[in-house]
């Protein structure tokens, strides 16, 4: 469907050479006006029932399908595609028996037209898709001494699916000539789940809305009273950390998208992009906050250097005086819960760090996370971690060295920097890639401290930050080609004995 497999332009000759994404057509529209209609209706009735899983799987075929059908023929859908089936993993109406068929099933449909993509990168020998293949295969050579096999080779083969589709994206922004359709169709994904989580108030409170006395979270291990604990938004998502990433990545999106907006487009997109944070602040999700506001600090020195600076002073001046004001009300908002241990977080590292000393070289398997807590040296007996490996460890650093071992964690780490630092390296930003960076990038880096994030290329996050990863590769490979091609042509214009003498 994407051309022959050894030619890795030719895997995408289906997309529009302007780039654009076609409209949607009405019977689309129709079709997901109806879901979202008796989606309401069933999660008021009955929101985990057969019934409503019923209908949910029965209304969704002709979308999925006339969805599907685009993507084939064109990758910037295929992208809107995957990051909405990403986005919507956390609704809470999916039962732990449901969720993993729809995921993983809607994944292999819309991942498998792709994989031919896969042999093509592989054969680029100077490219890190290549370099990532390498480290899927001592991932693969992990399975085999998991403690939790069957996990570990179900998350990789999603994991090796997902790239592929990445992989044919990122040719598509390439043989456009850059990331803008990639990137329009990443952003009206996200933005359409938050129109959806922001209707999903009109829903009743005890559905939308959770306190930490209902929290599955870390919070309920931790010695932390959560007798004054507030209540947080959470929508149709299970946990009210998932609305805090969705508003992150649909912030972080919009900002990245302001390069390729004109001004009317950029008002409507900022009012979004606002309220996109309004729901981090009432799912009282701080690290996506954070990650943000360190992502957006970093852009204004970057961007504007001395004036960004002063700037950044101004509105931390601004913020004290404010908190002053407010009174000791807000700074225990801020600071409430047991904030200096991460809310309990610390306890789990220091275990996860004595494993890993254990296994230094080869780690426990792919993506086992907190199946290391199944140990009866495991000094918490009480909480969410005798989930297996679907425990977090949260920490997506800690968790790929509990996985393959400290060697891979760091050539991971090499994998993922090595296309931002080629692209610092070029004054030219004409992808306006540098943007997503400060944006997406760095906030998605730092909250990977505390939160397992962007291990692999699932997830919302994992799957967003591996696009713009792909995306930067890409450019590299540009620019690598842009400079061969220069100093062919130089060659080519010198004298006989210059060009003799330089070859």
């Amino acid at each position: 469907m994407y051309g022959r497999p050894g030619n890795l332009l030719g895997a995408i000759e289906s997309v529009d050479e302007d780039g654009t994404v076609p409209h949607l057509p009405r019977v689309l529209l129709f079709a997901v006006a109806a879901l979202v209609a008796l989606v309401i209706l069933c999660v008021i009735n009955r929101p985990t029932g057969p019934v409503t899983l019923a209908i949910l799987g029965a209304t969704a075929i002709i979308p999925i399908w006339k969805l599907w059908s685009l993507a084939k023929r064109d990758l910037p859908w295929l992208a809107f595609a995957l990051i909405l089936i990403q986005l919507l993993d956390g609704l809470f109406f999916l039962t732990e028996q449901v969720r993993p068929i729809i995921t993983y099933g809607l994944t292999f449909l819309f991942c498998l037209p792709a994989l031919p993509t896969l042999w093509a990168a592989w054969k680029a020998h100077s490219s890190t898709f290549r370099l990532y293949l390498l480290f899927c295969l001592w991932c693969l050579i992990s399975v085999f001494y998991s403690i939790a096999p069957e996990f570990s080779l179900s998350r990789l083969v999603r994991n090796v699916f997902l790239f592929a589709a990445i992989t044919a994206c990122s040719i598509a922004a390439r043989k456009l000539g850059g990331p803008k359709p990639i990137m329009r169709a990443l952003m009206a994904a996200a933005i359409a789940v938050t129109a959806i989580t922001c209707a999903s108030m009109l829903l009743p409170h005890s559905l939308t809305w959770s306190t930490g006395d209902d929290d599955a979270t870390i919070q309920n291990m931790a010695t932390v009273d959560n007798g004054d604990a507030l209540p947080r938004f959470r929508g149709l998502f299970g946990n009210p950390n998932e609305v805090g990433e969705l508003a992150g990545l649909t912030a972080g999106l919009i900002l990245s998208y302001l390069a390729f907006a004109d001004k009317k487009q950029r008002i409507a997109l900022i009012l979004i992009a606002l309220i996109a944070v309004a729901l981090a602040v009432i799912a009282d999700s701080r690290s996506d906050l954070i990650g943000l506001a360190i992502g957006s600090t970093l852009y204004l020195c970057w961007r504007y250097g001395l004036r960004g600076i002063v700037l950044i002073g101004a509105l931390g001046t601004v913020g004290l005086l404010s908190l002053k004001l407010l009174g000791e009300s807000a700074a225990s908002y801020i600071w409430r819960g047991d904030v200096w241990s991460l809310t309990g977080r610390t306890d789990i590292w220091q275990f996860a760090l004595r494993e890993i000393a254990g296994r230094p070289l080869t780690g426990y398997g792919w993506a086992v996370g907190g199946a290391i807590f199944s140990s009866k040296y495991f000094p918490i007996w009480f909480g969410p971690w005798d989930l297996g490996p679907h425990s977090s460890i949260h920490s997506g650093y800690l968790t790929c060295m509990v996985g393959v071992g400290v060697p891979a964690t760091l050539f991971w780490l090499f994998i993922i920097l090595r296309p931002w630092v080629a692209l610092f390296r070029q004054a030219e930003d004409p992808w306006a890639l540098k943007r997503s960076f400060f944006f997406l990038a760095v906030p998605m880096l730092i909250i990977n401290l505390d939160e397992s994030m962007i291990t692999d290329c699932a997830g919302a996050a994992g799957f967003l930050f591996m696009m713009l990863w792909a995306l930067a590769e890409q450019y590299r490979l540009v620019v690598i080609a842009n400079d061969r091609l220069a100093r062919q042509r130089a060659l080519k214009n010198s004298p006989p004995a210059v060009a003799a003498l330089v070859s």
